[in-house]
């Protein structure tokens, strides 16, 4: 089924009409959530209330491609016809591999979930198109983010820093660094209180005071990380302000961070992985915590319709899934965040080239952080994809 979900994602994203581009977005999210589960499942068709709740879902995600077809091609002209005429081949790839599901769990009982599932997803829409109403007249703006050299070049020494260093406290160091550049990054009459960067800056330097505390002989090199003398209670603690600063980085809601958390989001992330090597257990102590934080983010930028902050929150759930498949998921959609804001600067037709492997980043991305969601936290990556698809389908971008 990848080959025609490709395909199906490269047609909605070259489709111009917007009432077609949301249903065939909508789709993708059912549909995706579909692949999910049969991968995390390793392929098998599993017991009969599995298989026929997930052929439902893939049906559902193939019915609404085939509406976006139709409402494309009704009101495509010229060159747009691309994306509506791609659409087809996506759905015909899809149905050939669907049949078989189909066929096992039942046509009639897969056509009735899939309409049920609908059902609840209009519903939820409309609840969710007043919330989001209510929601954007109160919300607080997104902040922007200049191009200033110096800002700019604080922020990519930081991110080095973060990636590349070999001392517990060079990463540390490179991440408040980030914090303050990015905040920096924001021309003054638009800038907050310093209220991320300082928080930021509180919980690593408490993060650093335990660690160096604890560690004794051995160092704080990261390479000293497995002979680091931790407890258990002692990494649940360490655990903490680390996953907290990473949280306040990824400018999920109720923290906002220039460029809807693209700049400082993927660093945020790659800290939490490489100093989360030393508090394996006390990540894993906080996960059931941290999820639900990440899915509310998801859901506030879905009715808020910002699409960066909604992929990188779909990027922090990888990365807090703890699963190395999350993790290769969420570098995709952290990539993707950074691309939908460079791309809102491109001049028309380059954008327009642009769509296809930003989708396809997103897309694969996606498909993997909601395995890895799947095999740790079911309903919470189920809640999070249904703030995905309510975002994109309720999404007013032209881009």
């Amino acid at each position: 089924m990848m080959a025609g979900a490709a395909v199906l994602v490269a047609g909605v994203a070259l489709t111009d009409d917007m009432p077609a581009r949301r249903v065939g977005a909508a789709g993708l999210v059912a549909l995706g959530l579909g692949l999910a589960a049969l991968q995390a499942t390793e392929g098998a068709p599993g017991p009969g209330r599995f298989l026929l709740f997930n052929t439902g879902l893939l049906a559902l995600g193939t019915a609404l491609g085939v509406g976006a077809a139709v409402l494309g091609m009704a009101r495509a002209r010229g060159r747009a016809r691309a994306g509506p005429v791609l659409l087809p081949v996506g759905i015909g790839l899809l149905t050939i591999d669907l049949v078989p599901f189909v066929a096992q769990a039942g046509a009639l009982g897969s056509i009735a979930v899939a309409g049920g599932i609908a059902a609840v997803a209009a519903a939820g829409a409309r609840l969710g198109r007043g919330a989001g109403d209510i929601l954007r007249r109160h919300a607080q703006a997104t902040l922007p983010a200049t191009a200033s050299p110096a800002a700019l070049a604080a922020l990519a020494l930081g991110a080095l820093l973060v990636g590349a260093a070999g001392h517990i406290a060079a990463v540390i160091a490179g991440a408040m660094a980030c914090g303050w550049a990015a905040w920096l990054s924001v021309p003054s009459p638009a800038r907050p209180h310093p209220v991320a960067p300082t928080l930021v800056f509180l919980l690593l330097a408490t993060a650093f005071w335990l660690v160096a505390t604890i560690a004794g002989p051995e160092g704080l090199s990261l390479a000293a990380i497995p002979w680091l003398p931790l407890s258990p209670a002692a990494e649940r603690l360490l655990a903490l302000p680390i996953l907290a600063s990473a949280w306040v980085l990824s400018g999920q809601w109720p923290f906002r961070q220039p460029a809807g958390g693209a700049l400082t989001g993927p660093v945020g992330g790659v800290m939490l992985v490489r100093l989360g090597t030393a508090v394996p257990a006390g990540l894993a102590h906080w996960q059931a915590a941290v999820f639900p934080l990440l899915v509310l983010g998801i859901w506030h930028a879905a009715l808020t319709r910002r699409l960066t902050p909604l992929a990188v929150g779909g990027a922090m759930l990888g990365v807090v899934s703890l699963d190395p498949r999350g993790h290769a998921g969420a570098g995709s959609l952290f990539l993707a965040a950074v691309a939908i804001e460079l791309g809102r600067r491109l001049p028309g037709p380059a954008e327009r080239l642009a769509r296809i492997p930003i989708a396809l980043a997103a897309a694969w991305g996606a498909l993997n952080v909601a395995v890895a969601g799947l095999g740790t936290e079911v309903v919470y990556t189920v809640l999070a994809s249904a703030g995905a698809a309510l975002g994109l389908a309720g999404s007013r971008s032209p881009r």
